[in-house]
This record gives C-alpha cells, structure tokens and sequence, in this order.
C-alpha cells in the first residue's frame, strides 16, 4: 500500500506537480493518470478509488510550480481546500486554484478528474480575473452545461488518443472553451442549448479549416447547417463580434501562438502567414500590427 503511494507520489511530482498521497480504502491507492505535456499547456486524465492528495509549502519550497490549474469532469463528491477557503465540490463543476499556494483535494468516492495546466501567462490571456483565491463555477444554464461537457469530452478524448499534429488546435479550443466558461460568471447574456451547439460547431469548423484562404463565411454556415444570417446574428449575440472578425482573429491569434512557440522557430514569417491561412505577407504583417502593436518579426525577436 505504502509502496504505491510513494510511487504515485513521484509519478505525480515527475509529470504535474509534487504532492503527498494518502488512500482511504483498505486495499490502498488504486489509480491512472496520464498526461500530455507541451511547452505551455498541460493535460491530465485522472481515475481511481476514494483518497486525498494534499501539497503543502514543503512540497512547494521543494518544487516550485507557479501554474493554474483547472480541475473538472469529476464522477462523484469531492472536497476542496486552499487557504482559508473550503469548497464542496459535486460532478460536473469546475475548480480553478494556484499551484503555487498550499491545497488539498479529497475524493470520497471512485473518482475521475481532468486537469488542465496553465502557466500564469496564459491564464491571464484566457481570463481577466486575477487568481487570489480558488474559483468554483457551478454551470446552470443549458448552454454553459454545454460548454464544460464540450471541454471535457475534448479533453478525455485527445488524452486517450494523443495526436501531436493536433495539439495547437485542441490548445486553442481548450482556451476559448475556457473563456466562454467563465464568462457565465460575470455576463447576463445566457443563449439558448441550441443556439450554443451551432455556435460551437461553427467554432470547431473553423479551428480545422483555418489554414485554408478561402475559409468563408457561406462554408462555415454551409457546414453548421444553418443560414449565413442567423450565424451571424448567433455569433453576435454570443460573442459581440461577427463571424469574418472571429475568423481573423483566430488566424492571428494561432500565428501569434506558431511565432512564439519554439517548435516553429525554422518557419519563417512567411511560411506561418501561410500556415494560418493567408496568402499575402503584407496583408498579414499588416493585419497582424494591427491587432498586436508589433509586427510579427518583432514579436519573434
């Protein structure tokens, strides 16, 4: 019992982050993790029987680890500590909280739990909220139900089937997931299930077609099966932008990912213009200062 605990113990402070282990049922720990690691993105898949997992400041002054996790997808009750805040935790909510500060997670049941691993940079870039203490979302409405089941589909099947080619696609849905999630939180604008479903889907058409010029409008609403007018008046309403801004922007977006990343760092500005699907450098040099104030052989350094 003792020696799998210990060997979960350094599993986990090899592939996510240091911590101590203690079973609850008498057979011990029995558990499975597994995890796709990137240079700014993380993903685990978790299963097991009822334990806890605790780290503490000796865990954190032993292995520091300035992240942002975001915990969900669970199958039964759970308990959440950090600082002085306690959260009971039920299936389908979503626990967001620092690495870098003393937590404990209990699971009172057989368990499951998907946890993606952000830097703070990145949590920054998906959320305006500053991460002093633990967030708990409960979804309420249809839609915002919907979104976390997306996520979490997503995310169990990419760890079951790793697919690096697709790796910088499903970061990008995981970010946008993500803060279309928490903006439930601050927002009154509630869209209907259905009307999210086509929204997603035209948001996960474009996310594969991307690299493609002559991605339009009439094909993403082509391939959603709803008319190109009411695709636009759903993107509207659900995230104040049209839908020929959000495929831009998505496109500048990736290519501000493919510059700073250090896998691409052999493409040449060019080559990334054209991976995300433009066909001019000047109309994307251009394009791209104007979204980000620098032109994208500077933000390369």
């Amino acid at each position: 019992m003792q020696q799998r605990c210990a060997y979960w113990e350094t599993y986990s402070s090899d592939r996510l982050v240091d911590l101590r282990c203690t079973p609850y049922a008498e057979q011990g720990l029995v558990a499975q993790q597994r995890n796709v690691c990137a240079q700014d993105f993380g993903l685990s898949l978790i299963t097991g029987n009822q334990h806890v997992i605790e780290r503490t400041q000796t865990h954190i002054q032993r292995t520091p680890k300035a992240s942002v996790f975001v915990s969900f997808d669970f199958i039964s009750a759970a308990f959440f500590y950090q600082g002085k805040t306690c959260h009971s935790v039920q299936p389908n909510d979503m626990v967001i909280y620092r690495t870098d500060q003393p937590y404990l997670f209990g699971f009172k049941h057989k368990m499951r739990q998907v946890i993606i691993g952000l830097p703070e940079s990145s949590w920054q870039f998906t959320s305006a909220q500053q991460l002093n203490q633990p967030i708990k979302i409960r979804a309420q409405a249809s839609s915002h139900q919907l979104l976390m089941r997306t996520l979490a589909k997503q995310c169990r099947h990419f760890v079951a089937q790793p697919d690096e080619t697709q790796l910088l696609s499903l970061r990008e849905q995981v970010s946008w997931l993500l803060t279309d999630i928490l903006a439930f939180q601050t927002t009154s604008v509630v869209s209907s299930g259905l009307s999210a479903t086509y929204v997603l889907a035209a948001r996960q058409f474009i996310a594969e077609q991307l690299s493609k010029p002559e991605l339009n409008n009439a094909q993403v609403a082509a391939a959603v099966g709803v008319s190109e007018r009411h695709l636009q008046r759903l993107f509207a309403e659900a995230l104040q932008t049209t839908l020929q801004q959000y495929i831009m922007g998505q496109r500048l977006e990736r290519a501000l990912w493919l510059l700073r990343h250090a896998a691409y760092t052999t493409y040449s500005v060019e080559r990334i213009a054209f991976e995300v699907g433009f066909s001019s450098l000047a109309h994307f040099s251009r394009r791209f200062k104007q979204l980000f104030g620098k032109s994208p052989s500077l933000v390369r350094g």
